[in-house]
């Protein structure tokens, strides 16, 4: 009995680490797609001004000019969301199980006979 409660602990406790790192990464990814594609709009406005006597980069480049990147990494975008819900269930499981931290974790699997 011992050895099944142990493992349930376990579970919970990878499934919740899993949980956060992604949450962390998605998170990080989303703050550089957030700044590059910053830099990307404002590069896209300057060339425009440089090039606006030749009627801008879009007459410049034709066909290939016209690129539509989805902004997933805006208020109601699908990264946000999904890091939304993300952040909700870990919240969620966190509550449910008592466990507010590892010490908390290691402390309630060492109190089990």
């Amino acid at each position: 009995t011992w050895g099944y409660k142990y493992w349930i602990n376990d579970i919970y406790y990878n499934q919740q680490t899993f949980m956060n790192y992604t949450r962390d990464a998605l998170k990080e990814i989303a703050e550089q797609l957030d700044a590059m594609s910053r830099m990307a709009w404002e590069n896209r406005i300057a060339l425009d001004m440089i090039l606006a006597e030749k009627g801008g980069v879009c007459v410049m480049l034709g066909n290939r000019c016209c690129t539509f990147i989805p902004n997933n990494i805006a208020p109601d975008g699908t990264t946000t969301k999904a890091l939304q819900r993300l952040t909700t269930l870990a919240d969620e499981l966190a509550e449910n199980s008592g466990i507010d931290t590892v010490d908390n974790w290691q402390l309630s699997i060492s109190h089990i006979n």
